[in-house]
């Protein structure tokens, strides 16, 4: 899977890798009613239908949420084995899209096998959403050091999500990888399951193994690709160093292809000379129709996983040499090779949903002086990748309590993924989770997060979910 991304990216990890809560014991309440389905209008192939779930399930008969939910159901009825439940990540993706995506991608034998099932975790997309008031903008004021706008920044961002947090405080309390999988139990049932298989990538491996813990004899099989840290003990600094790296060797590839973007035949020279041109696009963005290039930006550019490379190259080049044209006509391939999966099923992102999400059971620092020192040692320590660290943390605020998280090994087959070189969920988060739920533990030999079912290697995702055959041996993707 691509990480979404756009010319304009939001540098922001703290909403991309939560773990599991603390087990808890299911509640008791009335199976929900069957799911009603129609031909989605987004892909009339796809059905959709809503689900009514608690929003606090230890209140069955209190306040209630919709969930929307999509099915492509399987295409050869004699050969099906079940019901595949989906999640691409976040918290705050919607994820209805997905039946249509998998069934696109080099994994698209598992359609054959399951019903495919897709869903707007709550609060997101067409599902009961979540929202409030952004924190207002600082103007600039030249009279500031970075650390004294950084503490305003803060402030303004704590006021606002305290606020936020707030506005509907039992909504916002609700927002937790636990209830989500509460809500994944709710889905199994009104589908008439006893059992379902999942596959999820990113924070999606976080609620696949937060399901498992708590509901671990209604699982049949789980794959999680791109596994996330057990214990969300870090935050965006953690992955500054693999950045950083992924920098050097982009550095090296493009010295090797001086003749077509001419950035320099040297690594070092390379590297010097992108950073020369981020500093410069700090204080002058790098103006073209619709919008501009910030240092932000070109950061993003140059920490791109090497699927994309080649583009990356061509917009940067095109910067480097001042060429607006060349800039311009490189954007929609870009945009086209980092886009979500099937946009067009409405809303893709909720960042306030994924925010409440995170901080409720946020374990990081939130303290500004911590947090800005460790920002600061970033900064030195790693010129590229550094200055994306938290300048204070995104929980700064928050209301309510954050919750500490536990893993919980339980029966039944699992099968993990880590990608050797990939620095969003670094491999070696792969192996921790696994010492802390068990498993057979993979690797795909690429820097790609949750590419899994976009390369050859999708034939181990096949194999395990058909057959429930793990592998452990790395997979070199074509």
């Amino acid at each position: 899977m691509r990480k979404p991304a756009s010319i304009t990216v939001l540098l922001s990890f703290l909403p991309l890798l939560l773990v599991t809560p603390p087990a808890q014991a299911a509640s008791a309440s009335a199976a929900p009613a069957a799911i009603a389905w129609t031909p989605c209008a987004e892909d009339s192939v796809v059905e959709c239908g809503t689900l009514t779930v608690p929003l606090d399930h230890t209140r069955p008969d209190g306040r209630t949420l919709s969930i929307a939910v999509s099915r492509l159901p399987a295409a050869d009825p004699d050969r099906r084995r079940g019901v595949l439940l989906l999640n691409w990540g976040g918290p705050g993706w919607s994820g209805r899209q997905l039946p249509s995506y998998l069934a696109g991608s080099r994994a698209a034998e598992l359609a054959k096998h399951f019903d495919l099932i897709g869903f707007d975790p709550r609060g997101t997309g067409s599902s009961t959403g979540f929202a409030c008031d952004s924190p207002e903008s600082i103007p600039p004021d030249p009279d500031l050091s970075d650390k004294e706008r950084a503490a305003r920044e803060a402030a303004a961002h704590g006021a606002a999500i305290s606020r936020c947090g707030n506005q509907d405080p039992t909504f916002a309390r609700s927002l937790t990888t636990q209830n989500i999988a509460r809500d994944m139990d709710r889905i199994r049932t009104a589908l008439g399951e006893s059992r379902i298989s999942y596959l999820g990538v990113s924070w999606g491996t976080a609620l696949g193994a937060t399901f498992r813990t708590m509901f671990a004899d209604r699982v049949d099989r789980m794959l999680l690709d791109s596994v996330a840290d057990p214990t969300l003990s870090r935050n965006g600094a953690d992955l500054v160093p693999g950045m950083e790296q992924s920098f050097h060797t982009y550095s090296a590839w493009l010295a090797r292809r001086n003749d077509a973007y001419h950035l320099g035949d040297q690594p070092a020279q390379v590297r010097s000379r992108l950073l020369a041109l981020r500093d410069k696009l700090q204080s002058e963005p790098f103006e073209i129709d619709g919008g501009k290039i910030t240092g932000g930006d070109f950061t993003a550019l140059a920490i791109q996983s090497s699927d994309i490379w080649p583009l990356t190259a061509r917009l940067i080049a095109g910067i480097a040499a001042g060429d607006r044209s060349a800039v311009t006509d490189a954007i929609p391939d870009f945009s086209n090779a980092t886009r979500w999966p099937s946009a067009e099923f409405g809303e893709r992102y909720n960042a306030k949903m994924g925010l409440a999400t995170s901080c409720n059971l946020d374990m990081t620092p939130r303290d500004f002086e911590q947090v800005w020192a460790i920002h600061e040692r970033l900064v030195r320590q790693f010129p590229m990748a550094g200055p994306t660290s938290p300048r204070y943390s995104e929980c700064t605020g928050w209301p309510h309590q954050a919750q500490p998280l536990v893993q919980k090994r339980r029966p039944g087959s699992l099968q993990l993924v880590a990608h050797t070189f990939e620095w969003n969920t670094p491999a070696r988060w792969g192996g921790e989770m696994q010492q802390a739920i068990g498993g057979t533990l993979g690797y795909v030999d690429d820097d790609v997060h949750g590419s899994l079912v976009e390369t050859s290697c999708a034939k181990y995702a096949v194999r395990y979910l058909v057959s429930g055959k793990t592998f452990f041996r790395p997979c070199q993707p074509d």
